[in-house]
């Protein structure tokens, strides 16, 4: 498990073939663990023991709420949840300092929403309601696409000041967008974003 960035302040995206958590930190400091059907305090247990799980860095996430105020490290080593504690830095979402805040959910009239449409459903709007999405094909993904080309846990989405950005999560077929292939970047209206075979059209209102 690597907790050198939960010094800081931000989201730890924590994703393993098993499963995926979010932890909120502030100052070194968990206030907020949302997991696939847990939340709290057993979702930052699981955090500490998804087997051979990979990390994402969001700085300056914050969550709706504040659920609950845990020293991550200390925890760990109290209840002996981890066994193997690295303190290097995580991947990180690259993005300049003035644009890396979470946009709130909008509320206004003039506010901008994102969403998804699949190619083989064009008339169904796949919304992306949170800061982050996960999208992938098991049914804890925030947003859930049944094709065998699209893994479990295929690629992050988040909402920022600049607009959305993807971030590859060690997909088995990778992420393409408008036919190149891509790690992480940003993602206009209009582009196709191809998970595998699969293609996405990237849309917004507002």
């Amino acid at each position: 498990m690597r907790l050198g960035q939960t010094r800081q302040s931000g989201c730890l995206v924590v994703v393993s073939p098993e499963g995926a958590v979010r932890l909120f930190v502030e100052n070194g400091v968990v206030i907020c663990a949302f997991g696939d059907y847990t939340e709290g305090q057993k979702a930052l247990e699981r955090a500490l023991l998804l087997p051979n799980a990979s990390h994402v860095w969001i700085p300056d996430s914050k969550p709706s709420k504040k659920m609950m105020e845990v020293n991550i490290t200390a925890y760990a080593l109290k209840h002996s949840v981890a066994r193997d504690i690295h303190f290097a830095e995580t991947g990180k979402v690259k993005l300049p300092a003035a644009e890396e805040k979470v946009q709130k959910k909008p509320e206004k009239k003039s506010a901008k929403f994102y969403y998804l449409v699949a190619e083989d459903r064009p008339n169904e709007k796949l919304m992306i309601g949170k800061g982050t999405a996960i999208v992938g094909r098991e049914e804890s993904c925030d947003i859930v696409l049944n094709h065998i080309q699209v893994s479990r846990r295929h690629c992050l989405l988040q909402i920022v000041a600049r607009g959305l950005s993807f971030r590859d999560l060690d997909s088995t077929n990778g992420v393409r967008v408008n036919g190149f292939a891509a790690q992480d970047g940003f993602l206009s209206p209009g582009d196709k974003l191809w998970l595998g075979s699969y293609c996405l059209e990237v849309c917004r209102d507002g």
